[in-house]
């Protein structure tokens, strides 16, 4: 059988985000991927889009590819590494999964190049932000051909694998937490009157302004906030209402819970 230069394990959503990103960028040529996935329609879908080849199951993935990233939801990665030890590879491991650790993966899969990886959902439009790590053996044109990979959808931050888990909370999980904030002021907006399609379009540029504000304006973000503010005005009737209900305190138990859920998995 052909070596394959970029082999899947799961195709979901985020592992077809990346699929997505590194045909379409040319990183790699649709005959040069593999892949193998559980879920039978997931399989069925990316056969109809791509023509990238379904091998039988993880292990021939694993032993057929130059690069294999596993795409596989926390939950299942135990089975997976159950079913995948005691057989020698020759590839580098590229881990997508929350709290799964590099020495976890290591103890089932053997001395190999391991990466891994915190990307979030935004990274299926290309504008993903991706925390990563290596094991200390990964070469440094190793490392740069990955990053490659996935800079052709994403920013990247380099992290510590302690860090990792910071990062789940940070960007990974992040988005389902600002869709909850901009959906309740859509709502709202909507509520008071405004269409859906006005007030989709003012709460989601006026998040994008602030999300630049803050890393292009050089003003650190208690300033930012103050810019908004008038005396005895409309932002600070609204900031009272945030600060009566700890909004702050709600926020940081949100990504607390996230955190401790990401170390949780990882046992």
């Amino acid at each position: 059988m052909k070596k394959y230069k970029l082999g899947f394990i799961g195709l979901g959503k985020m592992g077809y985000a990346i699929l997505k990103g590194v045909v379409s960028n040319k990183v790699y040529n649709e005959e040069d991927i593999c892949f193998f996935d559980i879920n039978v329609d997931n399989t069925n879908n990316i056969r109809k889009e791509y023509k990238i080849d379904l091998l039988k199951d993880e292990i021939d993935v694993l032993k057929n590819s130059e690069k294999v990233i596993l795409a596989i939801k926390p939950q299942s990665f135990n089975d997976f590494l159950a079913k995948a030890k005691s057989n020698k590879y020759d590839c580098v491991i590229i881990s997508i999964a929350a709290g799964i650790r590099i020495e976890k993966i290591k103890a089932a899969l053997g001395d190999l190049k391991y990466i891994r990886l915190m990307p979030n959902t935004p990274m299926m439009i290309g504008y993903g932000t991706v925390g990563i790590t290596k094991s200390d053996n990964v070469d440094d044109k190793t490392y740069e051909d990955v990053k490659k990979m996935f800079e052709s959808i994403s920013k990247l931050v380099d992290v510590s694998e302690d860090e990792i888990d910071i990062v789940v909370s940070a960007s990974g999980s992040m988005p389902a937490y600002l869709y909850t904030f901009a959906k309740a002021f859509i709502e709202e907006a909507v509520n008071k009157g405004l269409s859906e399609e006005k007030a989709k379009a003012l709460v989601c540029e006026s998040i994008i302004g602030s999300c630049h504000m803050i890393t292009d304006s050089n003003k650190d973000i208690d300033t930012l906030i103050k810019d908004v503010c008038s005396p005895k005005g409309t932002t600070l009737a609204g900031l009272n209402v945030l600060k009566e209900n700890d909004f702050e305190e709600i926020i940081k138990k949100c990504f607390d819970a996230c955190y401790d859920r990401s170390i949780e998995l990882g046992k």
